[in-house]
């Protein structure tokens, strides 16, 4: 479960409603939040499990906070939760390395199954947003992929499964150093830029 998550949400009532989602996920986490961008960037050095973003808020957007959240905390989740739907918002978010994408329209329910999701190493789309993808996705033209070691896919199974660097570490009895050198060569040879990316790589590869 998560035990520490930052929101950044100016809508108060929309906080309350994040806010029973996520007493439910873990009644004992530490749950902070934040209604600006520039008191977000004051966080995101902190040791967060999670990250909920929105992406309107009064100075900005919380777009803005994705890459030094990936910077800082890169074992860290990120869910944006938001009104927009538009390709070039959401694809612009997905660019940057997120873990979730859901519209504030999601009931309750769907909010915390979405929060497992991430959680268990799985990525979480609005259905509308899900077709999105799949059909940005098929018209794609397929990219040949330099070939893995077995070390690397190793390595990438684990990372696609939702393993940090230290789990993935402990997981092959081998130094974090060790899995940081495999995860840069896997993002050499595949030429993706983010996790997000990675974990479609792994499937079309078919290591998970």
């Amino acid at each position: 479960m998560f035990n520490s998550v930052l929101v950044v949400e100016d809508r108060l009532e929309h906080f309350a409603f994040l806010e029973q989602a996520l007493e439910q996920h873990n009644a004992e986490m530490r749950l902070e939040s934040v209604q600006t961008v520039a008191d977000a960037k004051q966080k995101v050095h902190a040791d967060f499990d999670l990250y909920i973003l929105d992406l309107e808020l009064p100075d900005g957007e919380g777009v803005e906070l994705i890459p030094d959240i990936r910077k800082t905390n890169p074992d860290a989740k990120i869910m944006v939760n938001t009104v927009f739907e538009e390709d070039e918002m959401f694809f612009k978010a997905m660019r940057l390395g997120i873990d979730g994408y859901l519209l504030k329209t999601a009931s309750q329910g769907s909010l915390l199954g979405s929060i497992k999701d991430v959680f268990n190493g799985m990525a979480a789309l609005s259905p509308v947003l899900a077709r999105k993808l799949m059909n940005f996705h098929a018209q794609e033209s397929t990219v040949p992929l330099e070939r893995l070691t077995e070390k690397e896919l190793v390595v990438l199974r684990l990372i696609a499964q939702g393993h940090t660097m230290k789990s993935a570490a402990e997981e092959i009895n081998r130094s974090v150093d060790t899995v940081k050198y495999h995860v840069k060569e896997i993002y050499k040879k595949t030429g993706v830029q983010n996790r997000s990316n990675l974990l479609k790589v792994a499937h079309e590869m078919g290591v998970v």
